[in-house]
């Protein structure tokens, strides 16, 4: 077991046999003087990829009794929730992307040649009240929590720098953050090509031969991108906060947030 949650000085990725990008967004020292708890909320990829012996550091070691799904009902559809099914940990799904759209569409909007904070800014704008509800969910929590997508890099990324940002953790700290999942990039990018292989998902990708060059292009993590993401999130709003509050965040909620996550 490499990682142990009474260490008392915690690491903060997370070895797991699956997932390859669970870590802890504790220990980040906040504009104010406050760091985020440590061993409270972590970020992840692929839970259903998990061992049984990941399962039993997530939700027994480190006591993870809140599982939040960002990943698509497709997504879900096609490859399940693995172990956290039969964890006794609440799984709530919370899909951040526009599914309306046919899977074939879907698969065709990667291939539009945009910069990637271009791609989170959409994301941002149809999606803000999820984002919003899901900052909600980890302000009620009283156990830890992990949240999570497939890649661990586009929806949880931005889930993260919202709350870090929220939590008011510097812009160089989220996108640090941001960036760290370039540490595991190859491993995320080789599973996410063998998608085109897997029947389950090459009906979706069928006649699109650009789709391989272009998911590679889609495999980085820049920290460019997390802060230009941040610098035109903020527009009018000015903060990050103002952002949140115009997607229906409270000013309760945003201290119920602090107080749960932040010490001094």
């Amino acid at each position: 077991m490499n990682e142990h949650p009474s260490s008392a000085t915690p690491s903060r990725r997370i070895h797991l046999d699956g997932p390859v990008n669970f870590r802890d967004l504790g220990g980040y020292r906040t504009i104010g003087g406050s760091s985020v708890r440590w061993r409270e909320v972590y970020r992840a990829d692929a839970l259903h990829e998990m061992s049984d012996r990941d399962a039993g550091i997530v939700f027994e070691d480190l006591g993870v009794g809140l599982v939040l799904d960002l990943r698509s009902e497709r997504e879900v559809d096609l490859v399940g929730i693995g172990p956290v099914g039969s964890s006794g940990a609440t799984w709530i799904h919370l899909s951040v992307i526009d599914e309306t759209q046919p899977a074939q569409q879907s698969w065709q909007a990667l291939l539009e040649d945009v910069p990637m904070h271009v791609r989170y800014g959409r994301i941002l704008s149809q999606a803000g009240p999820r984002f919003v509800e899901a900052l909600e969910l980890i302000a009620e929590n009283s156990t830890p929590l992990v949240f999570h997508c497939t890649a661990g890099k586009d929806r949880t990324g931005i889930l993260a720098a919202l709350l870090l940002s929220a939590l008011g953790v510097p812009d160089t700290e989220v996108v640090g953050d941001y960036a760290a999942t370039s540490e595991v990039m190859h491993t995320i990018e080789s599973r996410y090509l063998a998608r085109a292989e897997d029947p389950r998902f090459s009906s979706h990708v069928e006649g699109l031969p650009a789709w391989r060059d272009q998911a590679r292009k889609l495999m980085t993590a820049d920290g460019e991108t997390m802060r230009r993401t941040l610098g035109e999130l903020r527009g009018n709003d000015l903060t990050v906060e103002g952002w949140l509050t115009r997607n229906g965040l409270s000013p309760a909620t945003m201290s119920q947030l602090r107080g749960r996550l932040l010490a001094n």
